[in-house]
């Protein structure tokens, strides 16, 4: 792992506990070495929603920005 992807790991848990009022030890990291995953919530029912893409962060954010309208990723430019 570099230390680029050290520092944003570390900026995604301090987010993730600000933005959803949680202690940092309720956020666990898990580097993936082909940076498919991007995201897995538990639930306390024991349910788990991923997020898994490629590693360009495009569909990722889109998905982040726009979870309750559903955007087709077709209009994301693929330059």
């Amino acid at each position: 792992m570099d230390s680029a992807t050290l520092i944003s790991t570390g900026f995604e848990v301090i987010e993730a506990c600000h933005l959803f009022d949680m202690q940092s030890d309720h956020v666990g990291v898990l580097i993936h070495p082909q940076s498919t995953i991007h995201s897995i919530v538990k639930f306390v029912y024991g349910s788990l929603l991923a997020q898994l893409s490629g590693t360009d962060m495009r569909l990722p954010i889109l998905y982040a920005l726009t979870y309750r309208d559903c955007i087709e990723p077709s209009c994301v430019s693929r330059s």
